[in-house]
């Protein structure tokens, strides 16, 4: 399967999104749907890899990750570590799981958003549009 292209946020970009998801089909999917919206995107694989762009002080204007996916890190850990860094940050938080419903629920408190799996594309632009509409940066 193609891996989608990482385009950088430039300072230009009205819309950048950092998406992080390990599922492949999903993640183009994703891709595919923000790209043609004229998002300005980066896409991985792993929370570790998310980490690494944002703490080489990379920022976006939202961030779409998973929680369950394989590494050291998982989504709740890059949420965390973003709100902690950026408490305005805009993150959406994805799963079809809810074991971790207090660690979620924590961040979740601090300004992320969860969205539950699956969901329509419709569903998630309207998540989104609430994000950006909020101000927050």
């Amino acid at each position: 399967m193609r891996q989608p292209p990482t385009v950088p946020p430039t300072e230009k970009a009205s819309k950048s999104l950092l998406l992080v998801e390990d599922d492949p089909a999903l993640r183009e999917s994703l891709f595919e749907h923000f790209e043609t919206r004229g998002w300005h995107l980066t896409a991985v694989g792993t929370a570790d890899e998310a980490i690494g762009l944002v703490g080489r002080g990379v920022l976006y204007d939202v961030v779409l990750t998973d929680i369950t996916m394989p590494g050291r890190l998982d989504g709740i850990d890059l949420a965390r570590s973003i709100l902690q860094e950026r408490p305005t940050a805009r993150v959406i938080v994805m799963s079809g799981y809810t074991a971790r419903a207090a660690e979620l629920k924590e961040v979740v408190s601090k300004g992320a958003r969860f969205l539950p799996k699956p969901f329509r594309l419709r569903g998630l632009d309207a998540v989104i549009e609430g994000l950006l509409d909020t101000g927050s940066s």
